[in-house]
């Protein structure tokens, strides 16, 4: 029903045939239902994945649309329960903390730029907030969602030496290109695109996102960092570095004369005893000094130079196989939190870990629906 009429309409498709359009009392705006799916392509039905899977990938088409229209109300409902709930917006901004919670939209930065050929307005994060894939990258065409190399590449060549390898920013960006500048039939979806002058995009998008940036009080900071000469601050990097190289000359040279562990009243470091870890280092050796660097790293000391080893992801694989073990033997404890503690998903995470719910019970991990898009953890494994 358009704003300002008196009746709706109702039109009703069905196997491909347009039935008569009838006239229908209902509130102002379009109501889509879609009702047994390929009901006469049954070989196409069969390649369908599972319910949750499928529900996962609604929830992502529609998450899609909500960001391209934040002024529109969009509600997805799956067995008389809701979904997805997004009442409309005044902006992006508030549609993207509605969607993702308050973290991420604190943080949001402002990206808008008008050039004669193209204009791009949306938010990225900062490098701080990074995932491993490139799924929290959102760009519309002229109000449609695509996925585009040209556009992908100048978004990691903004981010080049803010992140670390295979890590991926978080964007959200809304293009505006005249039609007669880029090809939309080249995908049966209309995800890929090709531009008539792809070099221009490419550096328009980089240029956006780059000098937005450079204005953060991260990159700022980072520069700063980088520019030790620059600064009052003490010591130089060089000077930092042979006082680093020198420490660790003289607490080695040190062992292999006593050929002795090294102990914590020596330098004022914590020796860590052999234990049963010992099997993950690369080999054993007659006799063993250890050192530890900013309570993160465990330099080792071998018969023909050094192990260096993250402590952090020590400490999980060690978990790992313990609680591993308790699930072989069937003897896996639990540890009741008397705070639960709450996670904030997007709606595509929400659906595909509520539909391992059961898998992770069986892990020790006890998790239960807490909001829209919000899981309670109440128990995990005892360590």
């Amino acid at each position: 029903r358009p704003r300002g009429t008196l009746i709706g309409s109702e039109i009703q498709i069905e196997g491909g045939n347009l039935h008569k359009i009838k006239e229908k009392g209902a509130p102002e705006g379009t109501q889509v239902e879609a009702r047994n799916l390929f009901y006469n392509t049954p070989v196409r039905r069969k390649f369908l994945k599972s319910t949750h899977t499928e529900m996962a990938h609604i929830s992502e088409t529609v998450t899609r649309f909500a960001l391209a229209y934040p002024k529109i109300h969009f509600s997805t409902v799956n067995n008389g329960k809701n979904v997805l709930n997004l009442p409309p917006t005044k902006d992006l901004k508030e549609r993207i903390t509605t969607i993702f919670g308050d973290e991420m939209g604190k943080v949001l930065i402002t990206i808008n730029s008008k050039e004669p050929n193209v204009s791009i307005y949306g938010y990225v994060l900062p490098p701080t907030y990074n995932r491993p894939n490139t799924k929290m990258q959102f760009v519309f065409l002229n109000g449609r969602y695509i996925r585009d190399n040209i556009i992908s590449h100048a978004i990691n060549a903004a981010y080049l030496n803010l992140l670390m390898s295979k890590r991926y920013p978080i964007v959200f960006l809304s293009l505006q290109v005249d039609n007669k500048e880029v090809d939309v039939n080249v995908h049966p979806t209309k995800i890929e695109v090709r531009f008539k002058n792809a070099g221009l995009i490419h550096d328009q998008v980089y240029s956006a996102l780059h000098t937005a940036l450079t204005g953060t009080e991260f990159h700022s900071s980072l520069k700063a960092t980088s520019l030790p000469e620059h600064t009052n601050i003490g010591t130089s990097s060089h000077e930092k570095k042979e006082s680093v190289m020198k420490s660790m000359s003289d607490f080695f040279s040190r062992s292999l004369e006593n050929k002795t562990p090294y102990h914590k009243d020596e330098h004022k470091q914590t020796y860590f005893p052999p234990s049963k870890t010992e099997h993950l280092f690369k080999r054993e050796s007659a006799f063993t000094s250890y050192l530890q660097i900013h309570n993160s790293y465990i330099v080792e000391e071998t018969t023909d130079g050094l192990n260096i080893i993250d402590q952090h992801a020590l400490h999980e694989i060690v978990l790992y196989h313990e609680i591993w073990e308790q699930i072989k033997s069937s003897k896996l404890l639990k540890q009741n939190l008397l705070i639960p503690e709450l996670i904030e998903l997007t709606p595509r995470d929400y659906v595909t870990i509520m539909s391992l719910k059961n898998e992770l019970d069986t892990l020790g991990l006890e998790i239960e629906e807490f909001g829209k898009s919000t899981i309670a953890i109440r128990a995990h494994p005892q360590i």
